[in-house]
């Protein structure tokens, strides 16, 4: 299966968009408690990280040189985590 090379502009306004989701989605939210009790709220949340991560990782090194502020790796490793359930809440 042959993949569609999505250009790194793209990536970074879904990643955008995905973080304005995400904040829309959680600004309201009063406590950590409610959010890990709110199954829904609390899946959609961790599925726009994956999201926002799995994006970030495709970046070629040449744009993500242009934003050395951004944890590239930790991006990387988060993704990991959340894609293959390595936690337990």
């Amino acid at each position: 299966m042959t993949r569609i090379k999505v250009p790194d502009w793209e990536r970074l306004q879904h990643i955008e968009e995905y973080i304005t989701q995400l904040y829309s989605l959680t600004n309201s939210i009063s406590s950590f408690e409610y959010f890990v009790r709110d199954w829904k709220v609390y899946k959609l949340a961790s599925r726009l990280m994956e999201d926002i991560c799995e994006a970030g990782v495709n970046i070629s090194e040449e744009t993500q040189a242009q934003f050395p502020q951004v944890d590239w790796t930790r991006m990387a490793s988060t993704r990991l985590i959340l894609a293959h359930k390595y936690f337990k809440v």
